[in-house]
């Protein structure tokens, strides 16, 4: 969502644009070529640009 606006102003104004994250998963594949898998994404870093004492991280959870 880094196209999204809020209030007339751009979410990439408040981001920075690199993001170090650590990734963790588990698959498991099926005879007949079925295949399940999770994903979970952690963010590493704060990724918050602007002047606000907040911390902004990312956070996956892929199925």
């Amino acid at each position: 969502m880094t196209s999204s606006k809020l209030e007339n102003e751009d979410i990439k104004d408040f981001v920075k644009k690199t993001d170090f994250n650590a990734v963790l998963g588990l698959r498991k594949m099926l005879n007949g070529g079925l295949n399940f898998a999770v994903r979970y994404t952690s963010g590493l870093s704060n990724i918050s640009d602007s002047n606000l004492d907040v911390d902004v991280e990312n956070v996956v959870l892929e199925l």
